[in-house]
């Protein structure tokens, strides 16, 4: 039950740590803790993170205050100018923190719970759920466990399940709960964190700047974030491809990692994951330091099979569906006819 699972969260780590005491092993929770640290709080440097807290948290509450279960075409219907009051001044202290702060230890973890706030939006907003796509596989899911499989069997989207999945089992909560959670989630951990690892350290920005400029790529938009849904998945996973090539172009990132990813990828939605599976495989010939002959042939081909790789999946997705091959090639002739004319 719940409190069995509780008890368990907090008495492993517990127990751990009264071992090593005994043992006098390596601690791992306790070993760099000072505790005179926790009560030298800086307020002057400070404050304005504990004001963007507070503020993002007022978000939240206004949020669910304006949570509703009718049909709407948006959920910019239900805020006022309120809430954007609210995200216009949580953001411009945040401008005013990066600008000031010379520390950026924990800077991150003041863009993750942001990015995540904003990214959780259409949860809070549409009670019973948002969007036709994630009642879909919602569905699925449920007769996944009910049933233990789902027909016909594909390997589409079968990623976002199993993360779903596991998620609900390592965090204890509903399934519906975990499948609108995960997509927002990851993107308020992924984005922010990638982004920021590839401008610091792949294009040696200076901090300061890395920073704004993460908060800064909210412009660029969200929407995709909003939904759990495997090609806003697929979408996040190459974003964080994106945001680390540089890193892997210095190869201070294995090149097994970008195969993982893609790997995953494919196995969340196969339009982004064939694709960002053959760049991998550029990249990977690209880090080999030799011009040989055989080289350039694998570069050529690896270009050519990617030039026609998503047709040539449809084709053969298709055809193991049982559909004729003939339908699948089929080339409408008639607007020849009109050119005639022309």
């Amino acid at each position: 039950n719940n409190f069995l699972y509780i008890l368990m969260i907090f008495s492993i780590p517990v127990i751990i740590e009264l071992l090593s005491f005994k043992f006098k092993t390596k601690h791992y929770f306790f070993e760099n803790i000072n505790p005179n640290k926790l009560f030298n709080i800086n307020i002057k440097k400070t404050w304005i993170v504990f004001l963007v807290f507070f503020l993002d948290l007022a978000i939240l509450y206004y949020l669910h205050h304006k949570m509703s279960t009718g049909i709407i075409r948006s959920p910019w219907e239900l805020t006022s100018y309120k809430f954007w009051i609210l995200l216009i001044l949580s953001n411009i202290l945040l401008i005013i923190h990066f600008i000031r702060n010379n520390k950026t230890g924990k800077n991150i973890f003041i863009l993750i719970f942001h990015f995540f706030l904003i990214s959780s939006t259409g949860i809070v907003l549409y009670k019973i759920g948002y969007g036709y796509d994630s009642f879909v596989h919602q569905a699925t899911i449920d007769k996944i466990k009910e049933l233990g499989t789902i027909e016909p069997r594909l390997l589409f989207y079968t990623g976002q399940y199993g993360l779903t999945f596991f998620l609900s089992h390592i965090f204890y909560i509903p399934l519906d709960l975990a499948n609108k959670l995960l997509l927002p989630l990851l993107y308020g951990i992924l984005w922010p964190s990638s982004l920021y690892y590839g401008l610091r350290y792949g294009f040696k920005w200076p901090a300061k700047i890395s920073y704004l400029s993460v908060l800064f790529s909210l412009i660029i938009g969200f929407n995709f974030a909003i939904m759990t849904t495997p090609q806003g998945l697929s979408y996040l996973l190459l974003a964080l491809f994106i945001f680390l090539l540089p890193e892997f172009n210095r190869k201070h990132i294995n090149i097994s990692f970008a195969y993982l990813l893609c790997l995953m990828t494919l196995t969340i939605h196969p339009l982004v994951g064939i694709p960002l599976f053959f760049f991998v495989l550029l990249l990977h010939l690209g880090l080999i330091k030799s011009k040989s002959l055989i080289k350039k042939i694998l570069y050529t081909t690896i270009i050519f099979i990617s030039s026609i790789s998503l047709p040539l999946f449809f084709t053969i997705y298709n055809i193991l569906r049982g559909q004729n091959i003939n339908h699948l090639f089929t080339i409408n002739t008639s607007f020849l006819f009109f050119l005639h004319f022309l």
